[in-house]
């Protein structure tokens, strides 16, 4: 029923598969971004996160007692590390706009509003 030739492969299915796959990347994506705005407290200051740990600058100078040329090293190196997250956050953004606008290509107009309207969590009617 599915098959067009003897090859196995069918654009179709192929294709549909590709479309679940992006929805399941783009809900995934919003689901991640709304937790981790929601239930995460936002840190002031240069910090890292390690094995599921947040630590802070002020934490490492309390704790590590830093000198001077070790606080301005390590301040360096977290600001970095705060612009590469930073560019992941909106290669992140990109990618689920992407698949955002591939996946409203298929739809027809009703399908894309209510699209649209789950992508903001509201009720389809």
């Amino acid at each position: 029923m599915l098959r067009n030739d003897d090859s196995g492969f069918n654009p179709k299915v192929t294709a549909l598969l590709a479309v679940i796959f992006l929805c399941g990347a783009a809900f995934g994506a919003l689901g991640m971004n709304l937790y981790l705005h929601r239930f995460l407290p936002p840190v002031k200051g240069p910090s890292f996160a390690f094995q599921g740990r947040r630590i802070t600058m002020e934490q490492l100078q309390r704790d590590l007692d830093l000198n001077s040329d070790q606080r301005e090293t390590i301040k360096l190196i977290l600001d970095d590390y705060g612009k590469y997250f930073v560019n992941l956050e909106e290669q992140r953004q990109t990618l689920y706009q992407s698949g955002r606008l591939k996946i409203l290509d298929v739809l027809d107009e009703q399908q894309k509003a209510k699209f649209e309207r789950l992508l903001r969590n509201d009720k389809p009617q």
